[in-house]
Parts: C-alpha cells; sequence; structure tokens
C-alpha cells in the first residue's frame, strides 16, 4: 500500500513538472492567430504530450496486480487547461503509445475509452464554460466513464476500481486548483500591464506603450511612420466649454482615428491634446496620403459637444519616415523629433494641414 502511494505522489509530482514546463513554454513564446502559430503551437503540445505519456504510461502504478495510470487525467486537463485542439493531440499521442510502444494488452479499450472520454468532456466543457465550476463535474464524469475499463481488466473488483478514482481524482483535483491558480495570476497579470499602457480617457495606447512600441521596431530594424496629430485650438474649447466636454471631444477624434487605422497601425494618445500613429512598413506617400485623408475626414465631421450643440473641430499633423540606420542610437525623443518638427511646420502654416520632413529640405 505504501509502496502504491510513494508511486502515486511520485507520478503526480513529475505529471505537474510536465505541465509547469507546458506552460513556461507557451508563457515564453507568444503565439499569434497565423497558420505558422498554430503549426508551431501544436507541435509542441505533441512533443510535450509525448513526454507526459510516455512518463505516466511507462510507470504505471501497480496495486495487488491492477495497473493503472494518470493518462485520463491529463487528457481532460489538455482539454479544459489547453482547448480542443491540444486535447485531441494528446488523446491520440496516449493512444498511439499505449498501442504501438507499450503494446497494451487492452489497448483497443483504453483508445475507446479515450475517444469517449474526450468527446463527452468536450461537450460538457462547451456547456458549463466556468473552468472552476466545472472541472470537478466534468472529471468526475470522466472518471466515472472509465469504469467499464477497469471492470473490463479487473472484473468485480470493487477495490480496483476505488483505487483507480481516488487515484486519479486526487491527482486530477490537485492539478486543476494549482493550474487554476496560475491562470489567474497571469491574468491578474496581463490585465495590470494593459491597463498600465492604456489611456484612461481614450481607450488607446498611451504614452509608454507609444515608447515600447518604437523601442521595439528598432530593435527589430524595423522601417516605420511617424504621425503626429495635434487637435488645433483645442485650449479654447477647454477654457469656453470645459474641461468635460473637452474631454468628450478628444474620445470622438480618438474613435474618427481608430476607423482610419491601418491593421498594424498602432495608435496611441501622445499627451494633451495630441495623438500618434506608427505604421510599419509604410512608405512615406502612403503615410502622407493617409494623414491627409484623416484631415479632410475631421474637418467634414461635425463633432457633438451635447445632443444639442455641434463643433468644428480640425487637425494638424505632422509625419516622418524612420528607416533603419545600424550606427543609430536614437532614443524615443530623438526618434520623434522629425514628425514633432513636421508638425510645427503645419500649425505655423496655419493649422488644419499635413506636412511631412524631407530629409532633403
Amino acid at each position: 500500500m505504501w509502496n502504491t502511494l510513494n508511486h502515486l505522489i511520485l507520478n503526480v509530482a513529475l505529471t505537474f513538472f510536465f505541465v509547469l514546463i507546458s506552460l513556461f513554454f507557451f508563457k515564453r513564446f507568444q503565439f499569434r492567430n497565423t497558420l505558422d502559430s498554430w503549426l508551431k503551437k501544436n507541435l509542441l503540445v505533441l512533443i510535450l504530450a509525448t513526454g507526459a505519456g510516455y512518463w505516466v504510461i511507462h510507470n504505471a502504478i501497480t496495486y495487488e496486480g491492477f495497473q493503472f495510470d494518470l493518462s485520463i487525467t491529463l487528457i481532460v486537463v489538455a482539454f479544459i487547461y489547453g482547448g480542443i485542439s491540444s486535447g485531441f493531440i494528446t488523446t491520440l499521442v496516449f493512444a498511439s503509445l499505449q498501442t504501438f510502444v507499450f503494446d497494451s494488452t487492452h489497448a483497443y479499450w483504453l483508445i475507446g475509452t479515450y475517444l469517449i472520454v474526450s468527446i463527452v468532456v468536450l461537450y460538457l466543457q462547451n456547456e458549463a464554460p466556468d473552468r472552476f465550476i466545472s472541472f470537478p463535474i466534468i472529471f468526475g464524469i470522466a472518471l466515472i466513464l472509465c469504469l467499464p475499463y477497469v471492470q473490463h481488466v479487473q472484473p468485480n473488483d470493487v477495490t480496483a476500481m476505488t483505487i483507480f478514482l481516488v487515484g486519479n481524482g486526487c491527482a486530477g483535483l490537485l492539478l486543476h486548483s494549482i493550474l487554476h491558480q496560475v491562470r489567474w495570476h497571469f491574468t491578474q497579470v496581463r490585465m495590470h500591464r494593459r491597463l498600465a499602457l492604456t489611456d484612461t480617457l481614450t481607450g488607446l495606447d498611451n504614452r509608454r506603450r507609444l515608447e515600447e512600441t518604437v523601442l521595439r521596431y528598432k530593435s527589430q530594424q524595423t522601417d516605420f511612420s511617424i504621425m503626429i496629430i495635434d487637435v488645433d485650438h483645442f485650449k479654447q474649447v477647454n477654457d469656453t466649454y470645459g474641461h468635460d466636454r473637452g474631454d468628450h471631444i478628444l474620445r470622438q477624434i480618438s474613435s474618427l482615428l481608430a476607423s482610419y487605422c491601418p491593421p498594424t497601425c498602432v495608435l496611441g494618445r501622445f499627451g494633451g491634446e495630441e495623438f500618434m500613429m506608427l505604421l510599419p512598413e509604410h512608405s512615406l506617400p502612403e503615410t502622407r496620403r493617409l494623414a491627409e485623408q484623416i484631415c479632410e475626414a475631421s474637418a467634414k465631421r461635425t463633432y457633438e459637444l451635447s445632443a444639442t450643440e455641434p463643433l468644428q473641430v480640425t487637425l494638424s499633423i505632422g509625419v516622418s519616415r524612420q528607416t533603419h540606420q545600424p550606427s543609430e542610437t536614437h532614443n524615443f525623443l530623438q526618434t520623434i523629433q522629425q514628425a514633432d518638427a513636421a508638425l510645427y511646420q503645419a500649425k505655423k502654416s496655419g493649422r488644419n494641414c499635413v506636412f511631412h520632413h524631407d530629409p532633403l529640405r
């Protein structure tokens, strides 16, 4: 009995070790919604599932001649915490290991059990999306679905069923409680980071996020264009109508700018009544045309101070192009200096216009 308990604890510890490795890799690599990223993610799942599966199956727990492993626990965890693709890859890997590597005597029963559990877990997961509440229920149902297999291996052996349920149940609930806390922690970290990089008034990126993006472009040797947008005579709006209505105008302008933002564009509030667009891989003529469209759209638009008070607002825009220079070590303010100088020229020329920095001028 003590040997079985020690073996179970060792299996749970090393299973958790594999789960931690998975978390590390998924946190380390930022997977995007692209085919290439999807393939890399699933390849990583395949490798991790193969390692974890080989360990838990090779080190099956034995109690009075009855052998069982934690493969069902890992399949349920993979579905609920990794998603559909991770769950099915884990199921396929475990079924293959049972059939071709370990040549299990009851391989067909195991494969059938894996498939039934996978389908039922997937169905129940969609019906009960709250992972913390639903996991014990879904996991319990999955273990009950495994009892016909236990009955096939150890006919009419209540002790074998009890050992199987208790062993997998303890392992699954322990992994679930730890993974839930880890996920909650990372969710809080992402939320606080997002708040730290978001302008609370407009919901756009704030200056810190803009600075990080510029420095990232430069470190990655990415060519990009900069557009600095200034709201003309905004101080008069605040002085005449009050800061609350001025803030309302800024929110409307941010919505206008966002509607003209290309997919790769980074848009943020630079400070006060100034906004900034960062456009990677956009040429200077393309950026200038976009700036002119924005300038024209704002001049034609009627902004609302309130439901009955319209207001015309124009924009001045400065544009520049940043190309990678191997010896360049400019900081953020030096990088945007050319766009800022172009904005100054636009305001000096009567506002409601676009100027771009010409390196030959």
